[in-house]
């Protein structure tokens, strides 16, 4: 439950992660968002830009039951159909398919972002002891001052401002259940879930670049350390973790980005 809402803080992870250490979250399962960040972060050091009250930006700390290290990707499987399941009930109709996730956990709406995450887990001897999720999911916001690629909000899909607080509530509650999952449905059923929902994983090729350039492929598979796998046109098969990769994307206003590279 959001046991907190904050108008202004430097980052809802940064400020859990204290609320936590400090001892004023001992719960199992505990989330707080805030109206607005001065220091919002996103993966490998990257920036979240958030209009203040427009968005949501939440973080949960959670005890995933009995996650090992070699199946932490699980927790970003999680959270990310948890997103996804949130935000459909908001989409129009006609958008709903589009809603993807861009490996590793991006969500995507075609070519366009709406949401990002940012996962911090603590171990302890071979598991996951505790975990820290951050969530920043644009809801109102119109204009984007940072660099592509192409942000987007429900706002601007629909036309209409959507319920910050409804949002939010749904999400906590999604990503709850989501991750309950990891100790009740078996690791495969999740994966398959994901994939299913993956960013063009429909069996055609894409561009996608690497450090040595660029070149064409199909989503093959995603291993259980999150590894992509990519199967070129001769037959080679690649795998990449995180920033090894990219997916080449088209901008709205013209030219192409790959964002993590």
């Amino acid at each position: 439950m959001i046991v907190k809402v904050f108008k202004e803080v430097g980052s809802t992870n940064d400020e859990l992660r204290r609320m936590v250490d400090c001892g004023e979250v001992s719960d199992e399962y505990s989330a707080i968002r805030a109206d607005f960040q001065t220091k919002g972060r996103g993966q490998v050091g990257n920036g979240w830009e958030s209009q203040a009250g427009k968005n949501v930006l939440l973080s949960v700390y959670a005890k995933p039951a009995g996650v090992s290290v070699d199946r932490q990707f699980l927790i970003s499987i999680a959270v990310s159909l948890a997103i996804v399941d949130a935000l459909e009930p908001f989409l129009p109709q006609d958008f709903r398919p589009k809603l993807k996730i861009k490996w590793p956990n991006d969500i995507y709406v075609a070519d366009s972002k709406m949401a990002g995450i940012l996962i911090e887990n603590r171990l302890r001897g071979r598991d996951v002891y505790d975990s820290i999720i951050g969530v920043g999911l644009n809801v109102n916001q119109l204009f984007f001052r940072t660099e592509p690629p192409n942000p987007v909000s429900v706002k601007l899909l629909t036309g209409f401002d959507a319920d910050v607080e409804e949002i939010a509530s749904l999400l906590d509650s999604s990503i709850s259940s989501r991750l309950q999952q990891l100790g009740q449905i078996d690791d495969d059923t999740l994966r398959r879930d994901y994939f299913s929902h993956l960013y063009r994983a429909d069996g055609g090729y894409h561009d996608f670049a690497d450090r040595a350039g660029r070149f064409s492929a199909r989503v093959a598979g995603v291993g259980p350390d999150g590894r992509l796998s990519l199967s070129l046109p001769g037959g080679e098969t690649r795998s990449y973790l995180f920033k090894e990769v990219e997916h080449v994307i088209p901008l709205l206003g013209g030219g192409e980005v790959t964002p993590n590279l």
